[in-house]
């Protein structure tokens, strides 16, 4: 999914069937669109093995707010898109670069990599996994509050954060700067990394 200057929304699908083109007629993808809201989802025959992979190119205004993004197997890509609800997939990483304050990932197996470029006037941020790690990406005058959990693996944070309390183990709760919209971590099986938003040319 890509943000753009646009004031469309703009979907592309490309189905790739393994063995059997006549696969290809068996997954179908459903747009619905109503109003100032749009829809698309991928439906496979029931109870079938049909090994056909659907990827999307989806562009959304970059103020967007988009409500949910997901799948079972493969890899969510999100650039240039402030808000999303619910960022999720089972067995893949989540990748978000160029993105705002309002990012909520979750994905059972897989890593987590947000990019919060635009965090100024956030609402919260969080990501979830639990197998796999988790990097955040902060600007340097970033000012958030940071609560995080990772039972087996380690935090680090090359942002200077003022630790409120880790009372509870494997449990941190702490501030950038001043503090101010709140940015939730948890993982299982994996680490935590927070660290400085390193400016592209």
């Amino acid at each position: 999914m890509q943000g753009w200057d646009r004031d469309a929304v703009e979907v592309r699908a490309v189905k790739t069937a393994k063995h059997h083109e006549s696969d290809l007629d068996r997954v179908t993808i459903e747009v619905s669109a109503k109003g100032d809201s749009i829809s698309v989802t991928t439906h496979y025959p029931q109870d079938e093995g049909v090994d056909v992979a659907v990827e999307y190119l989806v562009r959304v205004p970059r103020g967007a707010r988009v409500e949910h993004v997901g799948t079972i197997n493969g890899t969510l890509s999100v650039v240039g898109v402030d808000s999303v609800d619910d960022l999720h997939t089972v067995n893949g990483n989540i990748e978000v670069y160029d993105g705002g304050g309002n990012i909520h990932a979750h994905t059972t197996n897989g890593n987590i990599h947000l990019e919060l470029a635009h965090f100024a006037g956030a609402s919260g941020a969080s990501a979830e996994t639990t197998n796999g790690s988790l990097l955040v990406a902060l600007p340097a005058d970033a000012q958030a509050d940071i609560e995080t959990r990772c039972l087996n693996g380690n935090f680090q944070s090359e942002v200077p954060l003022a630790i409120q309390s880790n009372l509870k183990p494997r449990e941190m709760h702490g501030k950038l700067g001043k503090g101010g919209a709140l940015i939730k971590l948890r993982t299982i099986n994996g680490g935590i990394r927070i660290v400085t938003l390193r400016a592209t040319v």
